[in-house]
């Protein structure tokens, strides 16, 4: 995956100003050093939906009430900053306030238009078959500013891919057809909501013609490209009925598709032999729209499952979002967090979302935080891989995987080294024992029993109902009785 950054020039100075209506005496008080890293997708062969045609970036900067209090808007465009090379982001903010901010990157062409005041985009494509309107958007979500810090924001596509392909372009030739141009018409909503995510007032798009794409590699092996276009939808799966245009110049040709399955971020591909015969059509949904290491991201924020394809490092936590059902493949990969960030943990699942980690890899908090590799305050469910933590600043032992608030943790496999000897490798808030849940049905576990431990007095047993322990040495296996 190829990493794009930018750097917001003199964006300290516009915050400066703008943070005078925060405190009157705001150069009295002390700042902190905020750096952003913002990363789009970027596939590494080129296609429609790699991420390239996003060059320009603007954003918003909102106080606590989230009021906006600084933007480089498309109503300016020679502030904008581009994002196809590396430079530093250094913002200057007040120490002690809250911030939030949105990110926006779309094309030259300026086919979206982005109101930070309102916190809305407005989109309303003209043409077919045209790759500049792809765009990317983050909210970063309140935080408070403690300290110099690094945050990592990453961009997704708010839209979904609808593609259409054919198998008989050239059978369609060699009768006589040459289909020369396309377009659709769709009712898709066209407002996005640039906090929530939220999409509304839909509207009936019907797209100027354009040419057949010929340069592009269609999604799907043994088809050419018939139309690519980008709809505005939401994160949940809904769907659309296309109407579908195609000529060969002197005639026009309609299939109509119903039931149409789109997703935000995900390419929907109708396939068949369009040209020859509209009787055998198929249409697949297809979530891998950017490379796998970079949609953990994605799945983690809107669902999905999601492989691990190479090491990760982060800087702060992998959060599953609240209402957030996502399926974690390990691939044999490393996901740790950096030394040097005291009291991170490395992934985070909120109430009312779950987390299901499967295959072999391992998720370790390194020595020198204040973290675990694993916090509960919705479901995870632990199938395989191997856990770790690292002693904190202190030098003491971490648990690894701890419950809070209505956390529910279920291990059904998995190995716990226990390194440091931790004697809470699984453990509870102890404020909120009685709202956790930790059940133990399989997995290994070092210097650490979990069918007599310490971690809520002696004595406590996480193994649920029918299952025992085997021991040897000092490694405990949870079996069925």
């Amino acid at each position: 995956m190829k990493k794009i950054f930018f750097s917001i020039v003199a964006m300290a100075a516009l915050v400066a100003t703008s943070c005078q209506r925060e405190a009157e005496d705001a150069a009295k008080t002390p700042e902190s050093v905020v750096t952003f890293v913002v990363e789009t997708p970027e596939i590494a062969t080129r296609a429609f939906g790699d991420g390239t045609s996003a060059t320009d970036l603007y954003y918003g900067i909102y106080d606590k009430a989230g009021n906006l209090i600084s933007a480089i808007s498309k109503v300016d465009d020679t502030n904008k900053e581009t994002i196809n090379i590396s430079t530093t982001v250094s913002l200057n903010l007040v120490t002690g306030n809250e911030y939030s901010l949105i990110f926006w990157a779309d094309n030259a062409d300026d086919v979206c238009d982005v109101d930070f005041a309102a916190k809305t985009m407005t989109y309303n494509p003209a043409e077919a078959n045209a790759e500049a309107y792809d765009a990317f958007w983050a909210y970063v979500e309140p935080f408070t500013v403690t300290g110099n810090l690094t945050k990592t924001v990453y961009l997704y596509r708010p839209f979904a891919q609808l593609n259409i392909g054919t198998d008989d372009i050239a059978a369609a030739t060699a009768a006589g057809m040459t289909v020369s141009e396309s377009k659709i018409a769709v009712a898709t909503p066209t407002t996005l909501n640039l906090v929530d995510g939220a999409v509304s007032n839909e509207v009936a798009l019907v797209y100027d013609r354009t040419a057949i794409p010929t340069d592009e590699t269609f999604p799907v092996a043994g088809y050419e490209y018939l139309a690519m276009n980008y709809l505005l939808v939401g994160a949940d799966k809904s769907t659309v009925d296309v109407e579908f245009v195609y000529s060969d110049g002197a005639n026009d040709y309609t299939q109509n598709y119903t039931f149409v399955p789109v997703q935000r971020n995900y390419r929907t591909n109708i396939i068949g032999s369009l040209l020859t015969s509209n009787v055998n059509v198929t249409i697949i949904i297809d979530p891998i729209f950017e490379e796998p290491d970079y949609n953990i991201y994605g799945a983690f924020q809107v669902g999905g499952a999601a492989t691990l394809a190479e090491d990760l490092v982060v800087e702060e936590p992998l959060v599953v979002k609240a209402g957030v059902n996502t399926v974690l493949n390990l691939n044999g990969k490393t996901i740790t967090n950096k030394v040097e960030n005291a009291a991170t943990d490395v992934i985070i699942v909120e109430e009312g979302a779950t987390l299901t980690i499967n295959g072999e890899g391992t998720i370790e908090a390194v020595t020198g935080n204040d973290g675990y590799a694993i916090i509960a305050e919705g479901t995870v469910i632990i199938n395989g891989g191997i856990f770790k933590a690292g002693k904190d600043a202190n030098g003491e032992s971490n648990a690894v995987v701890y419950a809070r608030g209505n956390g529910k943790v279920y291990v059904n496999g998995g190995n716990f080294p226990n390194e440091n000897n931790s004697a809470f490798v699984l453990n509870k808030k102890d404020a909120d024992r009685a709202t956790t849940t930790i059940e133990v049905r399989g997995g290994e576990f070092t210097g650490f029993n979990p069918a007599n431990n310490a971690a809520e007095g002696a004595g406590t047993n996480f193994l649920a109902d029918g299952y025992t322990v085997e021991e040897n040495g000092n490694v405990y296996t949870v079996v069925a009785l």
